[in-house]
């Protein structure tokens, strides 16, 4: 997590000897304790440098109350509003691979709540069948064209 315009401590039992920093590496659950001199007016932003958690809501801006308006910033609900639409915002990918003997990938449309989504595999496939003729087994081999689609 970083926070836009501040240095602070990462507490967590070091006492005195709490690392000074501006970024730290937070794990899933975990529980860190900052501390921070709140002496700089102004809208800081407080994010994570990991894009998609910053985008899923892992960013926010700290003010300080009693302070001057940020003339930056005339309408600040709406700011607010288009801050936090940004992580609802569907954004589509695609992958495909094209070999000699045909073609796999997949596509997507997703946002942070939502997945749409599908992958292909399409080849020409030798397809190695037996059948028994005068009580021996007889196999040859054919070429087929296979499809298999699936959607999540």
């Amino acid at each position: 997590m970083h926070l836009h315009g501040h240095d602070f401590r990462l507490l967590n039992g070091q006492g005195e000897y709490a690392p000074l920093k501006n970024i730290v590496d937070i794990m899933p659950m975990e529980t860190d304790t900052l501390e921070f001199n709140a002496n700089v007016e102004g809208d800081w932003f407080f994010h994570c440098h990991i894009l998609y958690h910053m985008m899923s809501g892992m960013g926010r801006v700290f003010s300080y109350e009693n302070q001057a308006a940020n003339t930056l910033i005339p309408n600040p609900k709406l700011a607010q509003r288009q801050l936090f639409a940004d992580d609802r915002k569907f954004h589509s990918m695609a992958r495909v691979g094209l070999e000699t003997n045909g073609s796999e990938g997949e596509a997507g449309l997703m946002n942070t709540r939502w997945k749409f989504g599908t992958f292909w595999h399409l080849g020409l496939h030798t397809l190695i069948m037996a059948r028994k003729r005068d009580n021996r087994w007889a196999v040859f081999g054919q070429d087929a064209m296979a499809l298999s689609v699936c959607w999540f």
